[in-house]
């Protein structure tokens, strides 16, 4: 197949996706005019994607129409919500739905608008650049990859509220489409309440990590969860393997064990889950999951998390090999 057939191809899959995109002719026509252009020129720029175009016009007026178009009001909403709803379909009740608060750093940017200073993710330290938040679904285990949200912000753009504002709209576009359906992962950046109220009062699962310096209650008595974590019994235990950058592998044994707790404020039960032997403090992960003295129960909460490390490497590394970075070796005993 030469490239000249691909490109058809590639169009014809476009207008496909794009064939029930609930706005205008013009709105659908832009949008697959830059899906085309930005897969076909490998770049963002406007002046790039209009040259994939190859109009008979002079390419400054391409790209203008081009640019009025992208500044028409809500279009990201629009968008959004046709991405969701296309995947919608694929989400089952046990699906993950993985929330990944990330950053893109533009070190070499000056003129890009609204630059802010972000927390590059990578080199941990600050940099010029924009906030993003990415919502996947993926079935335990981590196949089945369903892109649902891929949503970018600024703080210093017109309407910034808050990061728990854009993400938790990411989740709620999300809910829109998929209702109830779907266990909604975190890692620590989840710990917030302004995230687990509503989850709370939507009734909606989650397993969530959490920092060591929440407040739980257990029972009626206020712990921090790293204090219930060194006092929770660990039953149980399985070994996994880590795929390293280098190539090696690490095989790491842990422990694992749970108590019922709950959210001061909140009379939902809940349940922390405790798994040792990932470093020197242990993993503590708050579920709504109706967790029980059954190893392989309690494992399948483990799994979901471990399933959102291995999604996010993936998302940030874009290679599909690293969706198997973390396997079970199979073995396991039960502590005396």
């Amino acid at each position: 197949m030469n490239i000249a057939q691909i490109g058809l191809r590639l169009r014809a899959q476009m207008e496909e996706f794009l064939g029930n995109l609930p706005a205008g002719k013009t709105t659908r026509r832009f949008a697959l005019e830059a899906l085309y252009g930005i897969a076909s020129r490998g770049s963002l720029k406007l002046s790039e994607i209009a040259r994939s175009l190859n109009e008979p016009i002079a390419l400054i007026k391409t790209e203008n129409r081009l640019s009025r178009q992208a500044a028409r009001p809500h279009l990201d909403e629009v968008l959004r919500d046709h991405v969701i709803a296309q995947g919608a379909a694929r989400i089952g009740r046990d699906t993950l739905l993985i929330v990944d608060p990330s950053d893109i750093a533009k070190p070499y940017a000056e003129k890009m608008e609204y630059l802010a200073r972000v927390r590059d993710g990578s080199k941990k330290e600050l940099a010029d650049g924009y906030w993003l938040c990415q919502v996947v679904g993926v079935d335990r285990g981590g196949q089945g990859l369903v892109p649902l949200v891929n949503h970018l912000w600024s703080q210093r753009a017109p309407g910034f509220k808050s990061e728990n504002h854009e993400v938790l709209a990411c989740m709620v576009a999300v809910m829109r489409q998929v209702g109830e359906r779907g266990v909604w992962v975190m890692d620590r950046g989840g710990d917030r309440m302004k995230l687990f109220a509503p989850l709370l009062r939507w009734r909606r699962r989650f397993v969530i990590r959490l920092r060591g310096d929440r407040t739980l209650l257990q029972g009626q008595t206020p712990l921090l969860a790293r204090t219930i974590a060194a006092q929770c019994p660990l039953p149980y235990a399985e070994c996994v393997r880590r795929h390293n950058a280098d190539g090696t592998e690490t095989t790491l044994s842990l422990e694992f064990g749970f108590r019922p707790v709950r959210l001061p404020g909140h009379e939902r039960a809940l349940h922390l889950l405790v798994v040792k032997g990932f470093g020197q403090e242990p993993l503590m992960l708050l579920t709504t999951e109706p967790l029980r003295q059954n190893r392989a129960v309690l494992w399948a909460a483990v799994e979901a998390y471990l399933t959102r490390w291995r999604i996010e490497e993936t998302l940030r590394c874009a290679s599909p090999s690293r969706l198997t970075s973390w396997r079970t070796c199979g073995c396991w005993a039960t502590r005396a």
